[in-house]
């Protein structure tokens, strides 16, 4: 991966395992990985961070993810930055909640390496070509959500 490609990430999940394990990969793949533990702290983080794309974990003390989504996403600076669920919470009613606090994708634990890979690759092209148009990156990652849902169900029951 070239430099161009990597990724500015901030996971926020208060689980160490987690953290360890995703980053661990994240940085494997080239990107740039930063890590938060809680909501508040992560706000914090993003703030000079300026992460290109957040992986959030839903279920969290304090501050959850759903709490935290709709923080972020009432700062303008991140009204468009790529929120992705990375959760244990699978059913119907997390999935619609999670559309509704501003994320734009959901992605079931256990996941796939594929399925974090085409995640993170809808992200990088959307970021690509918003620097091509010289605009802010807005990806169309709430369709694509709606997509895979069936196959991240499906990768749960297995």
């Amino acid at each position: 991966m070239s430099a161009g490609d990597a990724l500015r990430v901030l996971i926020v999940d208060d689980d160490q395992d987690t953290i360890d394990s995703l980053a661990m990969l994240l940085r494997h793949w080239g990107h740039e990985v930063q890590v938060a533990r809680e909501g508040g702290a992560a706000l914090k983080q993003a703030q000079t961070l300026r992460p290109q794309v957040l992986l959030v974990d839903l279920a969290m003390p304090g501050m959850d993810g759903l709490q935290f989504a709709r923080h972020l996403r009432s700062q303008p600076d991140f009204s468009k930055t790529p929120l992705i669920a990375v959760t244990g919470l699978s059913d119907p009613l997390h999935r619609q909640q999670a559309v509704e606090a501003g994320f734009d994708d959901f992605v079931v634990k256990p996941y796939t390496m594929a399925r974090l890979l085409e995640v993170l690759a809808r992200v990088q092209l959307s970021v690509l070509l918003a620097r091509q148009a010289g605009a802010s990156p807005h990806p169309a990652l709430s369709e694509a959500a709606g997509q895979t849902a069936a196959a991240d169900a499906h990768i749960g029951q297995v």
